[in-house]
């Protein structure tokens, strides 16, 4: 069993839920969450950009210019067995990456 992992069974011993150390598991929830709410909206119709300008969307931020952080689309797999690595190796998996 994994440790921070708790499935609960229904009377059969069938898996039906599943607990999860957010304290231990807490980003790798947060990944499962955000694919999970993107699967939800996959059929949601798809909005034209184009058909909009930015100026309809007033926004004020703060930038930060020391740091840059990159977004990149990446097999849920594979960020699973990056995590795994990050983790045996006591680093994060942004250190990782950017060994």
């Amino acid at each position: 069993m994994v440790e921070g992992v708790q499935f609960i069974v229904d009377d059969a011993g069938k898996k039906t839920a599943v607990i999860i150390s957010l304290e231990k598991w807490g980003e790798l929830w947060e990944d499962i969450y955000d694919i999970l709410v993107s699967e939800s909206r996959r059929d949601e119709p798809a909005v034209p950009w184009d058909s909009h300008d930015a100026a309809d969307f007033p926004v004020e931020f703060d930038v930060d210019v020391q740091t840059r952080r990159h977004y990149v689309a990446m097999d849920p797999d594979l960020l699973k067995r990056l995590r795994q690595e990050a983790q045996a190796r006591g680093i994060s998996a942004e250190s990782l990456i950017n060994l």
